[in-house]
């Protein structure tokens, strides 16, 4: 029997499936809405504590969930609703030495080992260079001021502790010939074994050199009359390549760093035969497993690495309203063919930057000339890091991104936070190497220890950040900033105990208004970074103190 409807039922029934449809799409905005809304509660945060910013980007999410995130997207960029892309860049603002920032691509820092199984070059690569590991060649910016002083002996005495190879160049800028001397009587004092004036005394003992590379001071930018600090970096690099002594060879590899880090693990050239390393696999692998591209052994010339960053890739936005590149990098440059997809995945980097000498003298040239025009559009903490990803663009030097280099921020992905988590006990103490043939067992007169030994650990521990335990086991280098800091006076750290980190303390945080409460996984990544921090500064301060005070 046919069954008739009668134009009632169906407007009813049409009123209903529309009704029914509107809740959906709401529900789904809704949800993604609740996961921004708490990381833009974390970013209210950052900015009080002077924390770096999260990022909103996540590449994973389809379908209608995928039209909300780039609405969101939009919203954050400022090409919306210029209100939250102030927050962003007024947080950016706060502290102006912290220079970590969280990854900007989720997709691309998941910490997981289903998404980025550690490398298997039996399984997936093939190895087909013979050649032999060059050596690293350290370096870090600064410029001459006490709170730069005591970052450096403690980035100096860390690379000894945890038995680091090579060099290690600091390139201060703008010190006085006071300074100058007081400095290399210090270091003298400090490290008879290991520093080194110019080519006097050859290399140092054990295979490990300091060296000061002093610059003019460069904050000021003649052409613009803006003052920047972190000017120095570019052009004390490339300074220090023109004018360094002894000479830097061609391919030479040169890892810059940044003045507050800390060695966990000795930092090499190598790329692919450690298991542990993580890296940004989709580049390497299809969505069956099957390599598609070759990762070279070494850091050599043409295909540099670093450390993933969460900058993104706003330069390559030609709608953004911060980023001319044409303006920035010129007509007919490289720069200009970049998408924001390969900004993100090949030039969101930060340091560790390792590369050949002959790279980093393109990268250098291009980079100073680049970092004046990114200020004045983007005149903010980050312009320098952008500028080094558009002139490398533009130099046509690709950036293979690592996560394992280094970890800072405790609420990102992209970073080597996964060892961190897998440790038992974060409050352990560094322990002796047991003896290795062909590692030493001390550097000069300090013993090889290294923390958490045997087990993978992030090269590099990047203290930019305010790291706590509770509210008054905490570290943050914007309260340390005088002499006072290391000297003979400093008295020790409190050190981090174990039950501290444990999970029944519910430590929370007042922040404008409202209680944000920390997980079990930030208080642990809390008490690690704690543990190492004031372990290091404490071994470092009495160092100082038994060479130099006494």
């Amino acid at each position: 029997m046919k069954i008739s409807r009668s134009p009632h039922f169906i407007r009813i029934t049409t009123i209903f499936g529309a009704i029914t449809l509107i809740l959906c799409l709401w529900l789904t905005v809704f949800v993604y809405w609740t996961s921004v809304h708490d990381e833009l509660l974390w970013l209210q945060s950052s900015m009080h504590y002077g924390r770096s910013t999260p990022s909103f980007h996540n590449k994973n999410h389809k379908g209608a969930l995928g039209a909300v995130e780039h609405v969101v997207d939009a919203l954050i960029s400022g090409a919306v609703t210029p209100q939250i892309g102030a927050v962003l860049e007024n947080a950016e603002q706060y502290d102006t030495e912290s220079k970590t920032q969280p990854p900007g691509n989720h997709d691309a820092g998941k910490l997981s080992h289903e998404n980025n199984e550690a490398i298997n070059p039996s399984k997936h690569l093939i190895n087909k260079s013979s050649a032999i590991e060059p050596e690293v060649h350290v370096i870090f910016s600064t410029d001459c001021s006490d709170y730069q002083n005591w970052q450096s002996v403690t980035l100096f005495y860390s690379a000894l502790m945890c038995g680091q190879q090579g060099k290690i160049t600091r390139i201060a800028s703008g010190c006085s010939d006071i300074e100058i001397a007081d400095l290399d009587k210090t270091y003298q004092k400090l490290y008879p074994e290991h520093y080194r004036i110019g080519n006097a005394g050859g290399q140092g003992q054990d295979g490990l050199t300091f060296r000061v590379h002093y610059t003019p001071d460069f904050k000021h930018d003649e052409k613009t009359h803006q003052k920047y600090a972190f000017y120095n970096k570019p052009r004390g690099l490339k300074h220090w390549l023109a004018n360094a002594v002894p000479s830097i060879p061609a391919n030479e590899v040169v890892a810059l760093l940044d003045p507050d880090m800390i060695f966990l693990r000795p930092l090499t050239a190598n790329v692919r035969s450690d298991p542990t390393k993580m890296y940004n696999k989709k580049l390497f692998f299809d969505k069956s497993g099957n390599s598609i591209k070759e990762m070279q052994d070494f850091v050599v010339t043409g295909r540099p690495v670093a450390q993933l960053y969460g900058l993104g890739g706003p330069w390559a936005d030609d709608h953004h309203k911060k980023f001319n590149r044409t303006r920035i990098c010129g007509p007919g440059s490289a720069c200009l063919q970049v998408s924001q997809f390969d900004a993100e995945q090949y030039y969101s980097v930060g340091p560790p930057y390792l590369a050949t000498r002959t790279d980093f003298d393109r990268i250098a040239k291009t980079w100073v000339d680049f970092v004046p025009k990114v200020y004045e559009q983007y005149p903010y903490l980050l312009a320098e890091m952008y500028a080094y990803s558009m002139a490398a663009a533009h130099e046509k030097l690709p950036h293979l991104s690592m996560y394992h280099y280094m970890v800072s921020n405790s609420e990102g992905g992209g970073e080597g936070w996964e060892y961190v988590d897998d440790l038992e006990d974060v409050c352990e103490q560094p322990s002796s190497l047991v003896e290795v043939p062909g590692q030493p067992t001390h550097i000069g007169n300090v013993r090889v220890e290294r923390f958490y030994e045997g087990k993978p650990l992030p090269v590099l521990f990047h203290y930019c950040q305010h790291f706590s335990i509770t509210p008054e086991l905490s570290f943050y280098k914007g309260a340390h900033r005088d002499a006072s800091s290391m000297s003979c006076e400093t008295k020790p750290y409190p050190m981090c105990l174990p039950d501290t980190v444990g999970k029944h303390i519910d430590f929370k945080q007042h922040v404008r208004g409202t209680d944000i409460y920390k997980s079990t996984r930030k208080k642990k990544r809390g008490g690690f970074a704690v543990n190492i921090i004031h372990t290091i500064l404490n071994r470092a301060i009495s160092f100082y103190q038994k060479r130099v005070c006494s």
